[in-house]
């Protein structure tokens, strides 16, 4: 069976929601998803098969439980696909999308999602960040 972690930071709990539904999504599908705020998330994670993390975006900078979670959990992050979502700015630039200071954390493709509809947004790769 595959096992996912889908770790959240959230203010508000808007980031919670959509973690939440991710997570149910794939438990449906047979995965086995946990779900623990990214501040909670202590235990290895390298045992995983996918790591998803969601964190809003204020004044352009993620939320700080989730660049502690990246910093935590950087060497482990390095062996296992992550997939990240941002909830936040309506701004399709690269860099909004970004841990500033943190070249590691380009991604490789971002999407903007307004209204229901989601257009894709072509990012640097990480080899080109470094």
């Amino acid at each position: 069976m595959l096992g996912v972690l889908v770790a959240y930071a959230t203010k508000h709990g808007s980031t919670r929601e959509v973690a939440e539904a991710v997570s149910k999504i794939l438990r449906a599908e047979g995965v086995q998803a946990g779900l623990p705020p990214a501040h909670g998330a202590r235990g290895p994670i390298g045992d995983r098969d996918l790591v998803v993390l969601g964190a809003p975006i204020y004044s352009g900078r993620w939320h700080r439980d989730a660049h502690r979670f990246l910093k935590r959990h950087r060497k482990e992050l390095l062996t296992v696909p992550v997939a990240v979502f941002g909830m936040g700015p309506r701004n399709p630039r690269q860099e909004a999308y970004s841990a500033r200071g943190a070249s590691w954390t380009a991604p490789r493709q971002a999407r903007l999602a307004e209204a229901g509809r989601c257009r894709g947004v072509r990012a640097r790769t990480p080899d080109a960040a470094r």
